[in-house]
């Protein structure tokens, strides 16, 4: 500064003079010394510059010169300024049943870092992530940098059996099953037992555990097993069957557990629908299906939604019973499931009546199992505790049209009854061979009718034109008249060719059922909704390797994808709508309700996989309706060829051999809509450190982004 004042008075100017040379050759500390006085010289008038001795210095293979060029060409002390950090670690001591432990964080890369006195392999930012083989017992680790010493301690204990699920108290509906899992050693012979009735727990080879995607990997010495327990019947009282127990067994070592206490819930009585008066319509046939495709007329009969019924109050039918209302868009399972998401068990609409026939808790939450055979989350519906009694339902045929975009159909009810839409006829490999042992899993989509069964109904009026539909080719009703249901059955055009559905009372008072057409014949023309995982104060998994200080979340990954797959679709003439454009919280119910509502023709969300250990890697599809298998597995190609053809182009086997982690069904919330084919991807690992590096990559991202897009175009072409 006296140096610029005397210029500044004198009306020169100068030059700085730096004899880099003569500082150590790394060191944080020097670095920082050189750069401030380049950033002081900067903020000098009369100061033009600073000379930098000497060019050998500079164009050798040093981290100062490094630094410092870095720093000119950036104008940043970040990698100056770090300090060691464990990202995976709270605390200096933890206690594990794995017999390797990971440790992923950051270190400035002017300065070693050593680990019980080794180099440790890092990044050129001086990220590292890496696995420890563990002994038996206290195991210490001491890692130096910058002159300070940061010690910590992992515990090993060898545990056969580590945790069991469900632990809460429960009671449960008759007839029903508990599903029980267990994190074993590989190898374990694990069964389970419950008043009795004792089974055998199989090892899964991939179990997905949460929203997130968190699951066991490969490398893990654990494994998740899985059985189902038969629950005995209902009777008009309470049964206790006691606690789940499960006993866990390897190399001659045992352990045991207890689980979840389990009642069976008692049967609420329920009347048998009274039918109504009969009427002149002809009825549909209980032998056969009736065929009822209109080829000239609508069909159409009146319909006055102000003379439908509702159990609060006296409908002309004797008794009262515990009824319920749906309050909000309901998901359901079938009566003989109380813990599982059922692709065939579709959702009910606000408006939804129906009985009650027993009440079971699951999980903390209180689940009602309605007399249409049905389990649902008492938390979605208004409780009638002495609703009047209801006759049987007749439904009748308001309308029926097709156009470019869908076939439309409009019921009127008696009453507002349950009803189930699923596809038919699709076939499900076994859950041996399938993923986390899923019951729904498919490697095709066959599916060759759509069956919309109403409840509680015996009577039909009004006919249900297909013709002009591009999706449907028939229509026939097929009653049950033991069930006391009535089932429309639509037959697809092509079997295996199915776009989804939305299903909803609208203004006029009906049930307005919308079987969605094939959208378009080329990406030009559709409409995609593309989901960015996260976000907000939901960060996602943390990245094992940060280009900088303010990149280090996956949720950060998912949006710069989202993006380049939005600009390559909208170049392509694709409609995209984002559920989410920049860093904010979107919830997954507020996804879902996304896909529902704003009529995409496919939705796909943007994720990046994790795991505990640094080793997994690989890419993986998700699906959970059989309709959206196509579209996941024509995206999953895509993705695992770029990988293998351009971005691990040259790698060994052992790195391309674990690329393809699969097309998988698993019930993430947002794949979890009717209203069009919905996939979850896993773009990568981010707790890969490599991997990570390479998903923060612009040129990688864009490959992917890519991948993904020709994926969609495949789909649409071949479906």
């Amino acid at each position: 500064e006296q140096v610029n004042d005397s210029a500044r008075g004198s009306g020169l100017s100068f030059a700085a003079a730096v004899r880099a040379d003569l500082f150590a050759s790394d060191g944080t500390d020097e670095a920082m010394m050189i750069t401030e006085q380049l950033d002081a010289c900067d903020s000098l008038d009369s100061c033009v510059g600073t000379v930098m001795y000497d060019y050998e210095f500079f164009s050798s293979d040093n981290s100062l010169a490094s630094a410092i060029l870095k720093y000119i060409a950036e104008r940043s002390r970040e990698e100056l300024e770090k300090d060691f950090e464990l990202r995976n670690f709270e605390g200096s001591t933890k206690t594990t049943n794995e017999s390797k432990i990971t440790f992923t964080g950051s270190s400035s890369p002017l300065n070693p870092l050593k680990l019980n006195g080794n180099d440790v392999k890092r990044e050129a930012n001086g990220d590292f992530s890496f696995e420890s083989e563990l002994k038996v017992g206290k195991n210490e680790f001491s890692f130096e940098h910058k002159g300070k010493t940061y010690k910590y301690t992992v515990t090993y204990e060898i545990k056969i059996l580590e945790s069991i699920t469900p632990t809460k108290s429960m009671e449960v509906p008759g007839g029903s099953s508990i599903t029980v899992t267990a994190t074993a050693l590989k190898g374990s012979d694990v069964t389970a037992s419950l008043g009795g009735t004792k089974v055998k727990l199989k090892q899964q080879s991939d179990f997905v555990q949460d929203e997130n995607g968190t699951k066991l990997d490969e490398n893990s010495d654990f494994a998740v097993y899985s059985g189902k327990i038969s629950i005995p019947a209902s009777t008009s009282k309470v049964q206790s069957l006691g606690r789940i127990k499960v006993y866990a067994s390897f190399n001659g070592l045992s352990a045991t557990m207890s689980g979840a206490s389990v009642s069976v819930s008692a049967v609420i009585p329920t009347p048998d629908p009274t039918p109504t008066q009969p009427d002149t319509t002809e009825h549909p046939s209980t032998d056969k299906p009736s065929d009822t495709t209109d080829g000239g007329t609508s069909g159409n009969v009146d319909f006055d939604p102000s003379k439908m019924i509702t159990p609060y109050a006296y409908a002309g039918v004797a008794g009262r019973s515990k009824m319920c209302e749906i309050t909000s868009l309901c998901e359901t399972m079938p009566a003989n499931v109380v813990d599982d998401c059922v692709p065939y068990s579709s959702p009910l609409p606000a408006g939804t009546f129906d009985y009650i026939s027993s009440e079971y808790t699951y999980g903390g939450s209180k689940y009602y199992r309605l007399a249409s055979g049905r389990n649902i989350l008492a938390s979605k519906t208004k409780l009638i505790a002495q609703g009047y009694n209801l006759p049987q339902n007749k439904v009748s045929v308001v309308s029926s049209s097709s156009n470019s975009d869908a076939t439309t159909i409009k019921f009127g009810f008696t009453w507002k009854v349950p009803f189930n839409v699923a596809v038919k006829n699709q076939s499900y490999i076994p859950s041996s061979q399938a993923s986390g042992g899923s019951l729904y899993a498919v490697t095709a989509f066959n599916g060759k009718y759509v069956d919309i069964t109403f409840s509680h109904s015996g009577n039909v009026v009004g006919k249900v034109n297909v013709s002009g539909s591009k999706i449907v080719s028939a229509a026939q009703w097929i009653t049950d008249s033991k069930a006391k249901t009535l089932t429309l059955r639509l037959t697809l055009k092509t079997p295996g060719r199915f776009y989804g559905y939305s299903v909803g009372y609208t203004s006029d008072g009906c049930l307005t059922l919308k079987i969605k057409a094939k959208p378009a014949s080329s990406l030009s023309g559709s409409v995609i909704m593309i989901d960015a995982g996260h976000g907000g104060n939901d960060s996602g998994a943390i990245c094992a390797y940060n280009p900088n200080s303010s990149k280090k979340y996956e949720k950060q990954i998912n949006l710069l994808l989202a993006q380049k797959i939005k600009a390559k679709l909208e170049a392509r003439g694709a409609t995209v709508i984002m559920t989410r454009s920049n860093d904010t919280y979107v919830s997954l119910d507020a996804r879902a309700n996304m896909g529902r509502t704003k009529n995409p023709d496919m939705f796909i969300a943007v994720h990046c996989d994790s795991s505990e250990s640094a080793s997994p890697m690989g890419t993986t599809a998700y699906y959970y309706q059989a309709y959206s298998f196509p579209l996941a597995s024509a995206v999953h190609k895509r993705i695992v060829s770029a990988y293998k053809s351009s971005i691990y182009s040259g790698a060994g086997s052992a790195i391309l051999n674990k690329i393809d982690r699969g097309t998988n069904m698993y019930p993430f919330r947002v794949t979890r809509i009717e209203e069009c084919p919905a996939v979850l991807i896993e773009y990568g690992f981010v707790s890969n450190i490599s991997e990570c590096k390479l998903l923060w990559s612009d040129s990688v991202q864009e490959k992917l982004a890519q991948a993904t897009v020709d994926g969609i175009a495949d789909y649409i072409a071949s479906n």
